[in-house]
């Protein structure tokens, strides 16, 4: 395999600010600077990348033949997942598809599935995983979620564990009765990075601060990267400090549904991204998004079967965006910001100028707690947990309103609404 170390990149640091800007690429080695991450291991990884894992089997082969090898395209990053089953046809494709020459250049994330914490478990997750994808390719493994939780809707825990095969069972204990049993897993991916020269760097997704908190207090090789919602990262201050600290690499799904998808009922917000995109000679919002995304050292990872999208979004395409001015960068920033929130007020920027709202929830209880926002239509978006006698901070607005809860099933602990303005800072006691 070619190393991945052998350009001189700029390290990621996740912040809304860009910390340096970029002319247009001028030469190759400039181009590739823009368009892939430096983990803090020295090694590479694509910024923008294709994500298949709950895409139709029977679309992968279009949306890899759509994307891949094409130069004018320039993507090289796959993301998936181990329960999605499909790393075998992935890597079928490849090998069907392209030569063991680009193989060479092609950078695949997948995860281990909660059902396959433990360390025993998480070790044969991983070396199935390393046995479907082709040995030409570098391949960044990350524990899929900390722990299973019933209490969110579409997790089934008892009966997912009930219905995995005996091979799985009898590789190690059920993880249900050990929510920190994570740890373990990390301690056998910290050994598989360590032993598996393809396994380029290792990292989570979906983990909240205090599973952060705990894990860095155990672990030797801090993560390389974290995948999370797009929301998170603009309104969980105290887990962005945590990535920006330790220089971990945030890459960011469910952006098209949680930004682009939005803009279809924010007519303010839509239209002046329009007109910047109109302005800087962008064609596309989502391409001026994810250039923003890109200027910024944030990673991203979505799913499209259309080839115009997969065109638009491209790393070629979204690479080759001027570098924004400061001035509209910041701009941009707030706008995005707005979209993910769900809102339409274009005058809220300047109190966005003023770093927004910051909120911070104390639990005095002895038992953890779930904190939801109250979104425009009354419904309640789980957003955070705050272990037992612990403390977490969210971004947030004025009049925003948080319910706390001890699950999604059970009655409403408290209620708390934002009443500060833009730039204040407020906190919140959940107690008897």
């Amino acid at each position: 395999m070619i190393s991945p170390s052998v350009l001189s990149l700029l390290p990621f640091l996740a912040a809304l600010s860009p910390s340096s800007h970029y002319a247009t690429a001028q030469n190759e080695n400039e181009y590739r600077a823009i368009v892939n991450a430096q983990l803090t291991n020295n090694h590479i990884i694509p910024f923008i990348g294709l994500g298949v894992g709950n895409a139709e089997h029977e679309d992968i082969p279009s949306m890899l033949s759509k994307s891949f090898g094409k130069p004018h395209l320039d993507y090289h990053l796959i993301d998936t997942a181990r329960a999605s089953e499909n790393e075998e046809l992935i890597a079928t494709t490849l090998s069907e598809k392209f030569s063991t020459t680009q193989q060479q250049h092609v950078h695949v994330v997948t995860k281990v599935w909660y059902t396959h914490l433990g360390y025993d478990r998480t070790k044969l997750s991983v070396t199935e995983s390393l046995a479907d994808l082709e040995p030409d390719v570098f391949v960044h493994v990350l524990l899929h979620w900390p722990r299973c939780d019933d209490h969110v809707e579409w997790m089934n825990c008892q009966q997912e564990e009930d219905d995995l095969p005996d091979h799985v069972k009898d590789a190690g204990p059920s993880p249900l009765n050990e929510p920190d049993i994570f740890l373990d897993s990390w301690k056998a991916l910290e050994e598989l990075y360590l032993q598996y020269d393809e396994i380029a760097s290792i990292g989570v997704s979906n983990f909240g601060v205090q599973d952060w908190r705990l894990l860095l207090e155990n672990c030797n090789i801090v993560p390389h990267i974290h995948q999370g919602d797009i929301w998170s990262y603009f309104n969980k201050p105290s887990l962005r400090s945590i990535l920006e600290e330790h220089r971990v690499m945030f890459q960011a799904y469910n952006v098209m549904h949680g930004i682009i998808a939005n803009l279809e009922n924010l007519k303010k917000v839509n239209d002046r991204l329009n007109e910047i995109a109109t302005e800087i000679h962008v064609e596309k919002v989502s391409t001026l998004i994810l250039a923003w995304m890109l200027q910024n050292k944030m990673g991203v990872v979505f799913m499209s079967t259309d080839e115009n999208h997969i065109e638009e979004n491209s790393p070629y395409v979204v690479g080759m965006v001027k570098q924004f001015e400061p001035e509209v960068s910041d701009e941009l920033r707030d706008l995005i910001f707005l979209a993910v929130g769900g809102h339409d007020d274009i005058s809220e920027i300047e109190g966005l100028k003023a770093a927004g709202v910051q909120v911070t929830f104390f639990n005095e209880l002895e038992k953890d707690v779930k904190v939801y926002w109250v979104d425009g239509n009354e419904k309640l978006v789980h957003v955070d947990e705050v272990a037992a006698k612990g403390d977490t901070s969210l971004g947030s607005h004025p009049g925003h309103q948080f319910v706390v809860k001890e699950n999604d099933e059970s009655e409403a602990l408290h209620t708390f609404e934002v009443t500060v303005d833009y730039g204040g800072y407020e906190e919140f006691f959940v107690e008897l």
